[in-house]
């Protein structure tokens, strides 16, 4: 049986927080091939399949559950829910120590913008693919590293990443999967068989690229 447990987590930013770690400027959210493209001042969930390209800035309860029931339709059990009360930058900081916990909400933000495709129900072996990518004990160091809350500290201004841009990084081969993306600080992107999905946070370095990179 699929079991989710609902934890002290977020679904995404809320564009009208105050915090400090929040009020930043532009977060830019592009697909790769469909020629769309959004913006917002709050963390991201991006996706594009068959020709569509769904992206989706604030995220409650209505978008968390529509995630979660993709995930049960996929068989993805025991995933841990996030809040859709809070915020997603103070619960990556909260799970920083969990790399499960940490997993399991990236999990949760990246099918967001994909249960919003036309043919999310076809998209079941893709959500596989995801989780195959974010629970395996291969990746666990590096979304630890690029998720780190210390991270958070050294935020930059939007006129400062402009003038000095974060160093991108090429999208490649995600081994020992088969599949292909990037993770950088803030940020994940994963190419799968039939889709292509993101998660960037609000205060990711490379919110002023189209996507976790150039």
């Amino acid at each position: 049986m699929t079991r989710f447990h609902r934890t002290v987590l977020p679904i995404l930013l809320a564009a009208s927080c105050v915090s400090p770690i929040h009020a930043l400027g532009a977060n830019q959210c592009n697909c790769p091939q469909v020629p769309a493209k959004g913006e917002g001042n709050s963390s991201c969930s991006a996706s594009e399949s068959n020709g569509s390209c769904t992206i989706d800035f604030n995220i409650f309860y209505d978008r968390e559950n529509r995630a979660a029931q993709l995930l049960e339709q996929a068989g993805i059990a025991s995933v841990s829910l996030p809040d859709a009360e809070l915020q997603a930058a103070d619960a990556l900081q909260a799970v920083a120590g969990t790399p499960r916990l940490l997993a399991d909400a990236l999990l949760v933000y990246l099918t967001v913008a994909l249960s919003a495709q036309p043919n999310a129900n076809e998209l079941t072996v893709v959500v596989r693919e995801i989780a195959g990518v974010l629970h395996s004990s291969d990746f666990e160091e590096r979304l630890t590293q690029a998720f780190d809350p210390a991270l958070v500290s050294s935020i930059s201004s939007d006129e400062d990443l402009r003038n000095n841009p974060p160093q991108s990084v090429e999208v490649g081969r995600l081994s020992p999967t088969e599949l292909s993306g990037r993770i950088v600080p803030g940020c994940i992107e994963l190419f799968t068989s039939n889709a292509w999905v993101m998660f960037k946070t609000s205060w990711s370095p490379h919110r002023l690229q189209p996507r976790c990179g150039e």
